[in-house]
């Protein structure tokens, strides 16, 4: 029923912003909120196709690559992690001071094996923002990897990390 509503919902939006009556930015908005209302309710294709017509709406809405970049990441395939790459860089080249998106560059470089690079995004964000506790357990998962493999715990290509996607992080939302 839910998933009815958000299709009516766009449809309606849809109709309306052909007819001429929104601005670009008003349609991307009512897009991106139709689009953001059926992730985790549709299947990630039709999310992804949602923010693609936010983007056909307005190319330079830099939430809708940051949310496409999420949704390919969950895919967790190596053309999709590709693809959340290129949608990632988007994100980041119209708003290159957002930390939600220098966090997930992080993620993303971490789910492709590239430690060290990933441990070098999240120092980047600590030195703008020092209380990123998202940040902080990025960069202490890499040297706890590095010790571990050291000590001869692990091998080099054992990932551990502490999941940090489920961290409240306080630089989201300034107080």
């Amino acid at each position: 029923m839910r998933q009815i509503q958000v299709y009516v919902f766009a449809l309606i939006v849809w109709s309306w912003t052909e007819s001429g009556a929104m601005t670009t930015k008003e349609k991307a908005d009512s897009l991106y909120r139709a689009a953001l209302e059926q992730v985790g309710q549709a299947p990630v294709q039709e999310s992804l196709t949602a923010f693609r017509r936010v983007l056909k709406a307005d190319w330079n809405y830099a939430p809708a690559h940051f949310e496409m970049a999420k949704l390919y990441m969950a895919l967790k395939t190596p053309l999709d992690r590709q693809s959340a790459g290129e949608a990632l860089q988007e994100a980041l080249r119209l708003d290159p001071e957002n930390v939600d998106y220098q966090l997930l560059q992080g993620q993303l470089m971490e789910d492709q094996r590239a430690w060290s690079e990933a441990a070098r995004q999240y120092e980047k964000v600590l030195k703008t923002h020092p209380k990123s506790a998202k940040a902080a357990c990025g960069v202490g998962n890499y040297y706890l990897k590095e010790f571990l493999r050291w000590k001869g715990m692990i091998s080099a290509e054992m990932p551990v990390s502490i999941p940090i996607s489920n961290l409240q992080d306080t630089t989201s939302n300034p107080e």
